[in-house]
Parts: C-alpha cells; structure tokens; sequence
C-alpha cells in the first residue's frame, strides 16, 4: 500500500493556509490480480491500472474477460471468483468491483472453471456393407447447463457379430439395451461423459417401425 497526498499531487508547494484550505487526504490503492487457478493454457489478464479505495476518481475496477484466451483440460471458462475454490463472489467480464472505502488489499480473482463431458456414440459391434457400422462422431463438450441433441445416422440396416440382419433401433446408455433409450433428435443433458450404444434389432422386433431422415 502506498499512501499519497492528493495536495502533494497536484502541488510541490503548499503554504500552510493552502493546507487548511485545500485539506490533505491519503489515497489507499489497490491493485486488481488475476490468477489462471489451474489452467493448462491462455494467458492471465493483466491489469496495470492502480485503483484508489477512497477516492472519486479510479476507485472502482472493471472485471477483465477471458482476453489471454485461457483454457483448461475438461473445463469451461466460466468468469472469475474471488476465491480459488470458487466459494467467493462471482464476477463476470464488465462488472464493476467497489472496494471497502480505504482498503489497501489487493483483489485477487481466480477464473471459475465448470467441469464439460462428451458424448460418444459406440457402435456396439454392428456392422455394414463388411465394415464397422459407421456412427456419428460429436467432438463437442458440454457443460450441464447445455442442451444436447441426439445425432441421426445415415445408415439404419446392419449385421451383428453373427451375421444376422438387423435395423436400426436407437441409441442406449447401456450395450445390452437395459439402460435408457434415446433417438435422434431427442435433446438431453449431461452431467457426465455419456456413451450411447448403438441398438439394432430383427426387423419383426422393430415394432414401432422407425424412419428417419
């Protein structure tokens, strides 16, 4: 912390009448630190300006973006907290920080980081045309407030391990078929990695007799 005179700012001389009547007030500054909090790539925001707790001018902080393009292995960018375990208070880019009046401790911000999940669609040992059955490949994370839409396929008639023919059925959590069923187009959420299984079956099982497009 460093304590500077306002009058000794705006002059280098002051007579003792000057004084009294200007007044002598100390400025308590503050610096705004920002912290990668575990990020595995990017660069920290660094803000240089020194803010004053206690005074009219440059008291309060503008909270920085994510402008060094900061990333995390299975994470999402989520805004900064002001503590490291995100138990603080939250702030996004824009927001204004106003200290405590005459506060000389630094703020220190951590960026939020949320945990992302994919979504893997598995063939589930089905072929076509003599080749593993083609299935859809999702490259995306998600996050669990993102919604998630069910990829179609283009190919809906297959052949097991055995040489059996089989059509297309939907996708299921489990390999076996004992899990939840989806179908493309349904929209989900995550809240962790999911696979989805592919489930063919003998056409006479089919019964709900499933086109899609």
């Amino acid at each position: 912390m460093t304590k500077r005179s306002t009058a000794a700012i705006l002059t280098v001389k002051i007579t003792l009448s000057e004084y009294a009547a200007y007044g002598w007030e100390d400025l308590y500054d503050y610096k705004v630190i920002y912290h990668g909090n575990g990020n595995t790539g990017g660069k920290v925001p660094v803000d240089s300006t020194t803010y004053y707790s206690n005074s009219t001018v440059e008291a309060k902080s503008v909270v920085l973006g994510n402008i060094g393009g900061l990333v995390r292995n299975g994470y999402a960018f989520a805004g900064w907290n002001t503590a490291p375990d995100d138990s603080g208070t939250t702030y996004q880019a824009g927001d204004v920080i106003t200290p405590e009046a005459y506060s000389t401790s630094d703020i220190n911000l951590y960026v939020k980081w949320i945990p992302t999940y994919k979504v893997t669609y598995h063939r589930n040992n089905l072929y076509s045309n003599g080749k593993p059955a083609p299935v859809p490949v999702d490259d995306n994370r998600y996050t669990s407030s993102d919604f998630v839409k069910i990829r179609n396929m283009d190919v809906l008639n297959y052949v097991d391990a055995a040489g059996n023919e089989k059509v297309f059925y939907g996708w299921n959590t489990k390999p076996d078929g004992t899990g939840a069923y989806y179908m493309p187009s349904d929209v989900i959420t995550v809240s962790q990695d999911i696979t989805l299984y592919l489930i063919a079956v003998n056409d006479s099982q089919n019964k709900c007799n499933l086109i899609y497009p």
